[in-house]
């Protein structure tokens, strides 16, 4: 069953659509050209409805969706309004109307899914329900990784990923995976200086300070040492100031951050603004 609905633009069309009798998740298309073309935005997991429709906006890119969950014989009776300024592609969720026991379910997306080394990911979390924990697991690996409602994730090391929230409520719980959903690519386009280096950290772990050293092949390094934290926020960058030009720099961190506050312990990624360079974990202890 599909559903095919006008945007605001001339030509715009906004599509819901899914596969009777299956398992797979419900998708949101969208065309410009009066459906000549569609451009799949998102994905959502949509269990035990009742009805759905949806509607295009009044503004640039405002789409919204119609979601009725009835089970019991009308005993449990949801309606959820998903609401949407970028085309589908991330949500809030207003619940104008209840009755009796709310499921839970979960979703989310991201508006970055593609990107170089280290990539950063904040995760638009739009699950429904009374949700007393949220466990996500970033690489699909059976490790929960963060129990934050809409945590901020970096990804050092190119690939695939997969992504799994479980949400867990009241009396039951439910999950949604995105499979090969983030695609991390090697460092490019940054063929400069520091280009076919190497960088060291030492001493790892660290209590006070931290020695980053790297091969600049003997010239001048205008790049930027970048720090981030273990959910993935920038937490600090450091420029390199060459008072000697030599084959290996370095640059000394403190364990702060950009406003001078000591760190709390734990593991942090370094990466240099270079091109073929991992970033590196580091482990602050107190």
């Amino acid at each position: 069953m599909n559903l095919i609905r006008r945007g605001i633009n001339n030509g715009e069309l906004f599509s819901l659509r899914y596969k009777p009798n299956s398992y797979d998740p419900y998708e949101i298309y969208y065309s410009e050209n009066f459906g000549d073309e569609f451009l799949i935005k998102n994905e959502l997991n949509i269990i035990n409805y009742y009805s759905y429709d949806i509607e295009g906006g009044t503004e640039e890119g405002e789409f919204f969706l119609l979601y009725n969950f009835v089970n019991l014989m009308w005993q449990n009776a949801h309606i959820y309004i998903y609401h949407s300024t970028d085309y589908g592609v991330t949500f809030e969720v207003f619940h104008p109307f209840s009755k009796g026991n709310e499921p839970v379910l979960s979703n989310f997306s991201t508006i970055i899914q593609e990107g170089e080394q280290p990539l950063e990911v904040e995760f638009c979390n739009y699950s429904i329900g009374e949700v007393s924990e949220y466990q996500w697991d970033f690489e699909n690996d059976g490790t929960i990784d963060s129990y934050e409602q809409s945590p901020i994730h970096i990804y050092p090391d190119t690939g695939y990923y997969s992504v799994r929230l479980t949400i867990i409520g009241t009396d039951s719980s439910n999950t949604f995976l995105r499979e090969d959903y983030i695609h991390v690519k090697k460092l490019t386009g940054l063929n400069n200086s520091l280009s076919n280096s190497k960088f060291t950290c030492y001493p790892n772990p660290f209590t006070e300070k931290v020695k980053i050293t790297y091969n600049s092949n003997g010239k001048p390094s205008n790049n930027l040492i970048m720090i981030y934290n273990n959910t993935g926020k920038l937490i600090k960058t450091i420029i390199p100031v060459n008072k000697k030009i030599t084959n290996k720099n370095h640059v000394i961190w403190d364990g702060t951050d950009e406003n001078g506050d000591k760190c709390n312990a734990g593991f942090y990624y370094v990466n240099l603004n270079m091109k073929n360079s991992p970033a590196k974990k580091i482990l602050l202890i107190n």
